[in-house]
């Protein structure tokens, strides 16, 4: 398959004469060149044109002969010869089809039309081989003919292109090359788009940057505060405090004998209760102005537990107000961490928008190389 490989694949390459153009004179150029070979185009095709409608002619008349095909004087068993008809039919159906499809072939472009015509034909071939085949066991004058037919249109469309050989090449070469061209301007938009964003986006970035600069001023500023630095004071206090308190709490959970209680009270399933939630939770003692558990102790442990349970919960309000007060730095720190943010998201965009500018480049290069080579089959030099 490939009538244009029969043109261009074979012969004796030609010196052709070198013809120098600038890349930005190209698109008038090739509108030049385009006109030029518009007439020969159009003989050329009126050419093919004829040459098919022969072919067409003389399938029909052809299929009409394969239509009326007699097998009754043939010595074949009848076997062979319903086998035999059958696959006729179906051959001359396929025939049906290839004069359809030619004569519905668009012929306004040179290129299209002889790419239509190898894909019809081949895909004829393909498709009828068989039915052919088991036909011609008895049949073979008629399927003969239409072979040659097709044998003949092939020679004469291969000489009348070998001929234009020339103008092939010409016409290939400036529709490949406008093709080509169409695909550059296509990537230079895309490109232009790429670097109208990252316009903006630099725009943004600065932005975003300063306000991020100003913020980290103003925590700056916070910093050097009296009020900040006697709120950091506090918080260490706070601190150091808490560490206090954990010590005290398990010193004050230790001065009670949970196992004595509930050896005392174990016959009460309530106190049992008490006993086992406080032991599981000393923090209840906290909690409540009267402990449950205060009632279980003897007087002398009672007092020192309560007075214990006072000065713990007047550092416990103590801690809690200090660590409740608004940090200074709070809404600023978050205010930062958003610009961060967003200064990351920015970035990851630019990074993007530079890759993609980097690849079209690279694409256009690429076309630029194949448009060259593409030329320099028609003797034209880019510059």
């Amino acid at each position: 398959m490939g009538i244009f490989s029969w043109i261009f694949g074979k012969g004796k390459k030609e010196e052709k004469k070198i013809e120098s153009i600038l890349f930005n004179e190209l698109e008038n150029y090739l509108l030049i060149k385009d006109r030029e070979n518009k007439d020969g185009e159009k003989i050329l095709i009126t050419q093919i044109e004829s040459l098919i409608n022969q072919l067409i002619k003389e399938l029909r008349e052809e299929r009409e002969a394969i239509i009326k095909v007699d097998l009754k004087d043939k010595k074949a068993e009848e076997r062979i010869k319903v086998i035999v008809l059958e696959n006729l039919g179906c051959y001359s159906n396929h025939v049906e089809k290839l004069i359809l499809n030619l004569s519905k072939l668009e012929k306004t472009n040179l290129n299209k039309l002889v790419d239509a015509i190898d894909k019809e034909l081949f895909e004829f071939n393909n498709k009828s081989k068989m039915s052919y085949e088991k036909s011609t066991f008895l049949v073979g004058k008629e399927l003969g003919d239409i072979k040659e037919s097709i044998n003949k249109f092939f020679r004469e469309l291969k000489k009348l292109l070998e001929e234009n050989k020339d103008l092939m090449e010409k016409i290939k070469s400036v529709y490949l090359t406008k093709t080509s061209l169409c695909e550059i301007k296509d990537n230079e938009a895309g490109k232009a788009e790429s670097e109208k964003n990252l316009r903006e986006i630099d725009k943004k970035l600065k932005k975003v940057n300063e306000d991020r600069d100003k913020i980290e001023k103003i925590i700056e500023e916070i910093k050097k505060s009296e009020k900040y630095i006697y709120q950091q004071k506090n918080k260490e206090k706070a601190k150091e405090k808490n560490k206090e308190l954990g010590n005290t709490i398990f010193k004050l959970k230790s001065l009670i004998d949970f196992k004595l209680l509930e050896s005392i009270h174990h016959a009460s399933e309530n106190k049992m209760r008490i006993l086992k939630s406080y032991q599981q939770d000393f923090n209840q003692m906290f909690d409540k102005d009267k402990p449950e558990l205060i009632e279980f102790l003897g007087d002398d442990e009672k007092n020192t537990i309560i007075e214990e349970v006072a000065r713990i919960k007047i550092t416990k309000e103590e801690i809690c107000r200090i660590e409740e007060e608004a940090d200074l730095l709070e809404n600023q720190n978050l205010e930062l961490e958003k610009k961060r943010s967003e200064l990351d998201e920015i970035k990851k965009k630019k990074e993007w928008e530079e890759n993609r500018i980097k690849k079209i480049d690279e694409i256009i290069r690429d076309i630029k190389v194949k448009i060259s080579e593409e030329l320099r089959k028609i003797g034209v030099e880019i510059i």
